[in-house]
């Protein structure tokens, strides 16, 4: 997606149902996008969350940069409630209910193939079918192995999200880095679109990464080969920069 143009980041702000923005300054080059500046920090939270919200849904990718700690606390939690909601429609997106029907066509297919290897067969159409069951079993339990790890990894983002700890204490958190005082959101928005991509891409290694990290954990890997592990996860994830220092501003980045 390419870089919007001020006419653009100016109808996107035209167009948030929150309190409109005292002033706004659109940049039409550089890295700085835009700053909003409001006249309380409850107007600049709730326009914030809008604007993160349009991020999840796809119509931008412009990064929101709270500059002032107390408009960041603020807004904070409501970031957290809105990520967690996404979370949980991504279970019920139409990626997963793709992945959740060739699941359910393969089941009918070993059905089948079940079926007619009990009947009369000779050896060698036994043996054919043999194989023709194994091979679908096994397909069938990588993509339901896919979709438990895709499952998992959201509920875990859930659970960061709203500070919980679960009834779930199985192995290692999968993103219990994004907990904390400062939590970078963008960051987690690249976990999820690096979730879906991951399903829809449908490597094998997927489908066993928390068996790999259950396996590093038990066997007590040093803290730097863990720190290690995770940098490799993250990496070329751009953070966000600072920018100013203005009580009830919110910063948009290209």
């Amino acid at each position: 997606m390419s870089a919007p143009t001020a006419i653009e980041v100016e109808a996107l702000v035209a167009d948030l149902k929150s309190p409109a923005p005292a002033s706004i300054s659109v940049h039409s080059s550089g890295r700085h996008a835009a700053r909003l500046v409001f006249t309380s920090i409850s107007d600049a939270a709730a326009a914030a969350r809008e604007l993160w919200a349009l991020r999840l849904e796809g119509l931008h990718l412009l990064t929101l940069h709270l500059p002032h700690p107390a408009l960041a606390a603020h807004a904070s939690p409501h970031f957290a409630s809105l990520f967690a909601g996404h979370a949980s429609r991504l279970l019920d997106s139409g990626l997963m209910a793709l992945s959740a029907a060739r699941s359910a066509e393969l089941a009918a297919s070993i059905r089948d193939v079940k079926q007619r290897l009990g009947s009369r067969n000779s050896f060698r159409d036994f043996h054919q079918l043999d194989l023709e069951k194994k091979t679908l079993e096994s397909e069938k339990e990588l993509i339901d192995a896919k979709i438990a790890e895709y499952k998992e990894a959201m509920w875990s983002i859930q659970c960061a999200m709203l500070r919980g700890s679960g009834d779930k204490e199985e192995g290692v958190n999968l993103f219990g880095a994004v907990k904390g005082a400062d939590v970078d959101f963008v960051r987690v928005h690249m976990m999820l679109l690096r979730e879906c991509r991951r399903l829809k891409e449908g490597l094998p290694i997927y489908a066993y990464r928390r068996r790999i990290l259950n396996y590093i954990f038990a066997n007590q890997v040093t803290m730097g080969h863990w720190n290690l592990l995770c940098d490799f996860n993250f990496k070329g994830i751009a953070m966000p920069c600072e920018l100013f220092d203005v009580l009830c501003s919110v910063c948009l980045e290209l």
